[in-house]
């Protein structure tokens, strides 16, 4: 199967995952206006920056430089698959 059928088939279940959140799950009240915390509070919160950082260079490892090692002839592209 192709990578195409994979996205299509991913798409659906995902489709049907939020028809069953709508339907199923019951509704919450959210947050008063003055108790909500500021996005720029949350990044003053210990171990926010630690770990969104380890995510962004994460998804720049697999996006930019194992493209570029496996390019440049890296001994065994198969460690980045």
């Amino acid at each position: 199967m192709g990578w195409r059928t994979c996205f299509g088939l991913v798409s659906a279940l995902a489709l049907l995952l939020m028809a069953w959140v709508c339907f199923k799950l019951p509704g919450f009240a959210g947050q008063a206006a003055g108790k909500r915390l500021y996005l720029g509070y949350i990044f003053t919160l210990t171990g926010v920056k630690p770990v969104l950082s380890v995510v962004l260079a994460h998804n720049i490892l697999y996006t930019y430089i194992a493209l570029f090692l496996a390019k440049a002839g890296w001994p065994d592209e198969r460690i980045w698959c």
